[in-house]
């Protein structure tokens, strides 16, 4: 059941992948990390993604920290469980 799980979160996000790469706009925006303005552009990318993130108030900061790290965490977490386990 996990295996099934994860694999349809898989083919759910490679979709949403393809429809970018073919051009579609919807949710790019917040998919992307962004430098503002005002910060340095010798930020690199450590400083915008992920759980030690230091540039934040943009929309992919948001959704990074409640959407994409725990999605992260969980898919990982999912393949641990599938390969670790006895069929």
């Amino acid at each position: 059941m996990v295996a099934l799980l994860v694999t349809c979160i898989y083919l759910l996000l490679a979709g949403v992948h393809v429809y970018w790469a073919l051009g579609g706009r919807l949710g790019k925006h917040a998919a992307v990390p962004r430098l503002p303005r005002k910060a340095s552009a010798g930020a690199t990318v450590l400083r915008l993604v992920g759980l030690f993130k230091r540039i934040t108030g943009s929309s992919f900061a948001w959704l990074d920290t409640r959407v994409y790290s725990p999605l992260c965490l969980t898919l990982s977490a999912g393949l641990a469980y599938v390969a670790i386990l006895p069929p």
